[in-house]
């Protein structure tokens, strides 16, 4: 979602304004300096945008990205647990009868 030009408010600078976006980071411009945040992750806690419509679309794509970081955790997970296994099974002895 393009974000740029939309009103923000942080917790400690205040509000601001984001005048740069690209797919990583977003650049917000405060009264007394420009900030670099993680983009989309920053309006998790410390970022809120002062356009109350905006939060919803922001907060879906958040979540799309992190369930798509699951889904790469857990092939990456399977991948590791495939390379060591064992290769050799032991072969499990039988009891004898009495």
């Amino acid at each position: 979602m393009n974000v740029s030009g939309k009103k923000v408010s942080h917790n400690k600078f205040g509000e601001g304004k984001i005048v740069e976006q690209n797919e990583n980071s977003i650049q917000i411009e405060f009264s007394t300096e420009t900030k670099t945040f993680q983009y989309p992750f920053c309006f998790e806690k410390h970022i809120s945008f002062v356009d109350k419509d905006v939060p919803t679309v922001i907060l879906e794509e958040i979540k799309k990205l992190k369930e798509d970081e699951q889904i790469i955790k857990e092939e990456n997970d399977k991948r590791i647990q495939d390379i060591i296994r064992p290769v050799v099974k032991v072969p499990v002895r039988k009891k004898k009868k009495a």
